[in-house]
C-alpha cells in the first residue's frame, strides 16, 4: 500500500462493463481495493438493474448516458476510469468528452482489454451470423455455463450481446483529439490484443502510457482481481498524491487580497 494520500480522501473509480456486461462483474472487486478508492460500477440501459430500459444503439449514447451519470458526483472529487473490453473504449470516450461537460479530468484511465480505435480488426464480430456470433463469443469466456446451457436465457442475452459489439464495430472514432490523464494498458497473454498494439494508446494522451500483462484470456481481469486491485491502488495513490501537490500549489499562489506597499 502506498500512503501519498491526505487523510480521509477518497476517489471515485468509475467502472464501464464490456459488452453485454452489467454492473455485477465488478461486485468483488472493491474487496481488492484500498480504502481510499470508492468503485462506482455503471449499468447501462438495458443491461442488468436496468434491463427492462431502452437498450443504447451507439458508444456515443453510451458515453453521454455515462457522463449525466457521473457529472455531479465528479465535479468535486478526484475521480478515475476503469473499463474492460468495449467499457476500455467506453471510457476513453468518457475521459475525452469530459471537458466539453466542464468536468475536471479523470486522474487516470484504466483500459482492460482492448486495443485503440484506429486499430481494425481483420474481420468484425457481426460478419458472422448469429448462430456462429454466439459460437465463437462463447469461446472468449464471460459468459456463464448456466446461461450458455439454457436456450431461453441465450435468447434474451444473445441480442443485448450483439447490439453492444454492434455499436463497438461501427464507432466511427473520430474523437482523435488527445486526452490529458495518463493510461495504464492490461493485456491478457492469451488475448488477441498483442502488446504493440496495446502501446498504440499513447497517441491517444498527451501524459504517459503504461501496458501491463497478466496470465490469461479476453477476461483475465475478473480471474484476477487481487493482482488487478493491488495495480489499481498503487497507481490511484500516486496519482492523488500528485492531484493533492498540485492543489496545494494552486492554494498558495492564490491572491491574499493584500496590497503590496512597493514603496
Amino acid at each position: 500500500m502506498v500512503e501519498k494520500r491526505m487523510q480521509n480522501e477518497k476517489i471515485l473509480m468509475i467502472c464501464l462493463p464490456y459488452a453485454g456486461g452489467n454492473s455485477f462483474a465488478y461486485q468483488r472487486l472493491g474487496k481488492y481495493l484500498d480504502d481510499f478508492i470508492e468503485p462506482v460500477a455503471v449499468e447501462l440501459p438495458g443491461h442488468g438493474l436496468l434491463f427492462n430500459e431502452q437498450q443504447l444503439d451507439t458508444l456515443d449514447e453510451m458515453a453521454n448516458f455515462v457522463l449525466d451519470l457521473i457529472s455531479s458526483k465528479v465535479h468535486d472529487t478526484p475521480w478515475a476510469l476503469f473499463g474492460h473490453s468495449m467499457g476500455g473504449m467506453l471510457g476513453y470516450l468518457v475521459a475525452r468528452r469530459a471537458p466539453e461537460r466542464l468536468l475536471p479530468p479523470p486522474l487516470h484511465l484504466f483500459i482492460s482489454a482492448r486495443q485503440p480505435g484506429d486499430v481494425k480488426p481483420s474481420v468484425k464480430w457481426t460478419d458472422y451470423s448469429r448462430d456462429e456470433f454466439m459460437v465463437r463469443i462463447s469461446k472468449l469466456g464471460g459468459i456463464p455455463d448456466e446461461v450458455l446451457a439454457n436456450k431461453e436465457l441465450i435468447e434474451l442475452f444473445e441480442p443485448i450481446l450483439y447490439r453492444d459489439v454492434k455499436a463497438l464495430e461501427t464507432h466511427p472514432h473520430t474523437d482523435i483529439a488527445p486526452v490529458t490523464c495518463p493510461i495504464t494498458v492490461l493485456i491478457g497473454r492469451d488475448d488477441n490484443i498483442p502488446e504493440d498494439q496495446a502501446w498504440l494508446w499513447h497517441r491517444d494522451t498527451v501524459a504517459p502510457v503504461n501496458v501491463w500483462s497478466f496470465p490469461g484470456g479476453h477476461f483475465f481481469a475478473f480471474e484476477r482481481l487481487e493482482e488487478i486491485g493491488r495495480l489499481l491502488s498503487e497507481t490511484l495513490a500516486n496519482n492523488l498524491a500528485d492531484y493533492n501537490e498540485y492543489r496545494r500549489a494552486q492554494i498558495n499562489m492564490e491572491p491574499t487580497g493584500k496590497e503590496i506597499n512597493s514603496d
